[in-house]
């Protein structure tokens, strides 16, 4: 009995081979492009800002008044509470604290005041930005008594479009422009 030995071409792949290198080849493209979606889509429920879709760009400017950006908050023991309190959600930023989308209301050298009225950005009264002395379950919210102070360097303060109840810098202040994860443009109702 002989053997027959049959030589493959050069260059020659089973079949089987080709499917599964096709198959690790989009499984990676996918992979990629789901980082992708993750890094820069964002869905806001909260009537901060207009309900619906957001896509992320890098910015490396300070953000300008009104535009919409996605920060990560300060990784302070009042955020941490306010976390706990559910007034922003667990995350990815430093703490596990969730990112905010917010509206640039105050960028460095803007004059702000807070009192008893609300928000004051170079003496113009910011809508709907009274502070609250308490949440909707009677929990105390931290006061900046009348304050004055100017947004410092590289900080910003992001505050809600015109929600009296809003969680922002009305209680946490200005936050640094590192913080900022991309600016916010709405795709989608």
């Amino acid at each position: 009995m002989s053997l027959l030995l049959l030589r493959r071409p050069k260059g020659w792949f089973p079949r089987a081979s080709i499917q599964v290198l096709g198959l690790v080849f989009l499984a990676t493209v996918a992979s990629v492009m789901a980082q992708t979606v993750q890094k820069h889509l964002r869905y806001n429920r909260t009537p901060s800002l207009p309900t619906g879709l957001y896509w992320l760009t890098r910015t490396h400017n300070t953000p300008k008044p009104g535009q919409y950006i996605a920060f990560c908050p300060p990784n302070t023991t009042w955020l941490q509470e306010a976390r706990r309190r559910g007034y922003l959600g667990y995350g990815t930023c430093p703490g596990e604290l969730g990112s905010m989308l917010k509206v640039v209301a105050a960028v460095p050298g803007d004059r702000v005041r807070i009192d008893h009225l609300g928000v004051w950005i170079n003496n113009e009264l910011w809508p709907q930005s009274r502070p609250l002395r308490y949440d909707e379950q009677g929990r105390p919210l931290p006061q900046q008594n009348p304050t004055s102070y100017i947004v410092p360097a590289a900080h910003f303060l992001a505050l809600s479009r015109q929600l009296e109840a809003g969680f922002d810098g009305r209680y946490f202040g200005p936050v640094p422009v590192s913080k900022i994860e991309g600016l916010a443009n709405r795709i989608a109702p």
